[in-house]
């Protein structure tokens, strides 16, 4: 796939990459190549480096939210096994994104429309009474 390309060139030969699907939205797991070979401090900084590589080429949004330490065993227990996950968002994370920007582009238009309200009612004399329209606009829905 195109984004597994784009991770691999932006990465190079250091990583092994895996894809998984989940909901929908393709995840490529990406693995340091000779684990076994790289010292722990040498593992954090070939995580740091790449991590920023994804997140400079845009493959990423959050570094903290990407690079793994390790991963919760079907037994409850942690596993050691650092990695960095590129993770495609799914369609109800998509949504919840698109309703919050449409939340906060309604809640900008009716502040708007709160100031040209009291504006109008100050030119014509008339002593604004809008804590209402301020309680619903300072909502948070």
């Amino acid at each position: 796939m195109k984004k597994t390309e784009d991770v691999a060139t932006t990465l190079g030969d250091g990583f092994i990459l895996k894809e998984f699907e989940r909901n929908g939205a393709q995840n490529i797991q990406c693995a340091i190549k000779d684990l076994g070979k790289v010292g722990p401090y040498d593992q954090c900084k070939l995580l740091v480096k790449a991590a920023d590589k994804l997140h400079e080429e845009g493959l990423i949004k959050d570094k903290n939210q990407s690079v793994r330490l390790s991963y919760k065993g079907r037994d409850g227990n942690w596993v050691p096994f650092p990695s960095i996950w590129v993770n495609e968002q799914t369609a109800q994370q998509k949504e919840s994104e698109e309703l919050k920007a449409a939340n906060a582009f309604l809640m900008g238009e009716m502040e708007k429309q709160r100031v040209m309200l009291e504006k109008l009612l100050e030119a014509q004399g008339i002593e604004a009474e809008v804590e209402a329209t301020e309680a619903v606009a300072q909502r948070d829905f």
